[in-house]
């Protein structure tokens, strides 16, 4: 399992402490491009980017279609296909060969997937909030109920901190890979 504590307990405090400060400014960047005009896509997606500084403005436009787990279809949790992007873009930074970084991209996949469904049990959208966001009666009964500002928002959060475990910004890190 992740881990939600301080991200270098064996290092001293202060290298500990700017690491997980650093976490938290990405964590709380998401949330606040949450609750403002972004979908959980590309808040996550963004705030990843941005921390591993990959951002390009046309990210969160690619993204746009995966909220609401994917095109409010309730299918897989948009914080999830954002973080998914963002594996991959992290991946090819490091990982240059095309075929080779789309095996390394699936094989971190399944780990950020195995780590999200530990803590949530699953990864689509309408299991998650218990509502068809499709469901133009069913979406404003779960915005009138908070749904997303009550669930959703931990899913963001969690998103972004699982793929900053498994890329963490430290070399010597005990990380997820």
């Amino acid at each position: 399992m992740y881990r939600q504590d301080t991200y270098a307990p064996s290092y001293d405090y202060w290298f500990g402490q700017v690491v997980f400060e650093m976490v938290e400014d990405a964590v709380a960047s998401a949330l606040k491009y949450f609750s403002s005009d972004h979908n959980c896509a590309q808040s996550v997606l963004r705030s990843l980017l941005e921390h591993k500084k990959l951002y390009f403005k046309e990210a969160t436009r690619v993204a746009a279609g995966f909220g609401g787990g994917i095109a409010r279809e309730g299918q897989t949790c948009g914080a999830v296909t954002g973080a998914i992007m963002a594996i991959g873009a992290i991946e090819g930074r490091l990982v240059p060969e095309f075929l080779d970084h789309k095996k390394a991209t699936y094989e971190i996949g399944k780990r950020f997937l195995k780590h999200f469904k530990e803590k949530h049990k699953t990864c689509l959208c309408k299991e998650l909030i218990g509502y068809d966001v499709g469901d133009p009666e069913q979406h404003r009964e779960a915005e009138k109920k908070g749904v997303f500002r009550d669930l959703c928002t931990s899913f963001v959060e969690d998103a972004v901190r699982i793929v900053l475990d498994l890329f963490p910004d430290e070399p010597k890190s005990k990380s997820l890979r």
